[in-house]
């Protein structure tokens, strides 16, 4: 039984199914690599390269390995900057969901964009309430990264989406947001996305299921 439940929002259970190892197993490897003296980048860096964990995976370990040497506060970064993750399994196939989260149709239920358009590297959108978006990365059919400028914050932040395949044709798609100013914003988006993916999986439902 492990004795680390959860790190980064994230159960040992979750953690050992998709990368084949507990809390306690990724703590104690990162310990003995000194990963106490390495940045984040340098704890991910050793996760890709000697571990081979997948880019969801190595952010996921690193930030948890930091929440527990108490290097960060849960949901912060090195900078003091907040980020908020929502993830759901879905029972449809990763390409299914890829070109439904950015068709038109999909779109309308994640993204709630106020004009349509097409989700390609540098185009941009608005949603209502004052926020603006580009697109910023696109890696068919795994990540679409995105600049989310709100009128009201200080700064402008980072939205990352992921469709990683599961066996048995279903996928995880996930959100996190990134470079928040602080917990109340934080909080605020983890509603926002919660709501957004919750639509997003109804709608695949009536569609594909």
């Amino acid at each position: 039984m492990p004795k680390i439940e959860r790190l980064a929002r994230t159960s040992a259970e979750s953690l050992e199914k998709n990368t084949g190892k507990n809390w306690d197993y990724w703590i104690h490897v990162l310990k003995k690599a000194g990963a106490d003296s390495l940045t984040h980048k340098e704890i991910v860096l050793l996760l890709k390269t000697k571990h081979k964990l997948k880019p969801w995976w190595q952010q996921i370990v690193a930030g948890g390995f930091e929440v527990y040497i108490g290097r960060r506060n849960e949901g912060e970064n090195a900078k003091g900057e907040y980020s908020v993750t929502v993830t759901k399994t879905l029972s449809v196939d990763q390409k299914n969901v890829w070109n439904f989260i950015t068709s038109p149709e999909g779109l309308a239920e994640w993204l709630t964009p106020m004009d349509a358009f097409k989700v390609t590297k540098g185009s941009v959108f608005e949603i209502a309430g004052g926020v603006f978006g580009e697109v910023r990365t696109l890696k068919v059919p795994t990540q679409i990264r995105l600049r989310w400028e709100d009128a009201d914050w200080p700064k402008k932040t980072v939205v990352q989406i992921y469709v990683i395949a599961r066996p048995k044709n279903k996928c995880m798609f996930g959100v996190t947001h990134e470079n928040l100013a602080n917990p109340r914003i934080r909080e605020r988006q983890r509603a926002y996305w919660k709501a957004a993916v919750e639509r997003l999986s109804a709608a695949l439902k009536v569609k594909f299921e």
